[in-house]
């Protein structure tokens, strides 16, 4: 599978942390993986992603149950990731936006849909990206504190 380049696990019920750790050790030199809905990916896969997929380009981890100490582990490695997609990662709040601001600075399209625990402070952050080009938050609300009169 050495001319594999893009790899979709999407809503495969038994990935885990331990199949991402099998899949970091290999030698695939990945540009784009899919392992959204996946019910058993968290913030250890993300440190595997981090030591063994760090030429990923794109990266999609919607619904998975990763947290800001997750996108901790990866981002310091993942300097070449243009796309990331943690939409419904309801642990995610503006800290780990920060982080990416701070270290994904490459970054063209993040998906923020249902990120429900961040606000305007990490939004701020993360539209200072300068390649930054699709930004989904859909079902984000602003509340009344955050509203710009």
């Amino acid at each position: 599978m050495s001319s594999l380049r893009s790899l979709n696990l999407r809503s495969c019920d038994n990935i885990s942390d331990t199949g991402i750790m099998h899949l970091a050790m290999g030698s695939l030199r990945l540009s784009g993986l899919d392992v959204s809905f996946c019910d058993k990916v968290g913030d250890q896969s993300l440190a595997y992603i981090a030591q063994g997929l760090d030429g990923l380009r794109s990266l999609s981890l919607c619904s998975c149950h990763i947290s800001d100490e997750g996108i901790n582990r990866m981002v310091r490695q993942m300097h070449g990731l243009r796309t990331l997609n943690i939409g419904q990662c309801v642990r995610i709040t503006d800290k780990g936006l920060e982080l990416i601001a701070e270290h994904l600075s490459q970054l063209t399209g993040i998906d923020l849909y249902g990120c429900t625990r961040i606000t305007k402070r990490g939004l701020e952050r993360i539209t200072q990206l300068p390649c930054l080009k699709v930004l989904n938050l859909g079902l984000w609300e602003m509340t009344e504190s955050e509203k710009v009169r």
